[in-house]
């Protein structure tokens, strides 16, 4: 499983710790792919997730988060991939 971070300029304890088996699109097979962000952000990270979204960066999710959930989406074919793993804090 390949663990990857979101790559956005939000605070700290807004970026979300992201696990899939590939960042391979499986209906395409491109590599042109941004990670999904779930969760509901905070006051002061509306404005960075949303400039992260105009530039393409990530993808806005929603704030409910289930297991299974896509954690990729291919900007080519616009198909959304992976399976979203939750993990127990410790």
């Amino acid at each position: 499983m390949k663990e990857y971070w979101t790559k956005i300029r939000v605070p700290d304890q807004t970026k979300k710790r992201v696990y899939s088996d590939s960042l391979r699109c499986t209906h395409c097979g491109s590599e042109n792919t941004i990670p999904i962000f779930y969760g509901y952000p905070t006051e002061n990270s509306m404005e960075a997730l949303l400039a992260a979204v105009d530039r393409g960066e990530i993808k806005l999710g929603g704030c409910c988060v289930e297991e299974g959930m896509p954690t990729y989406h291919c900007k080519d074919c616009k198909c959304d991939s992976g399976h979203l793993v939750l993990l127990e804090r410790g």
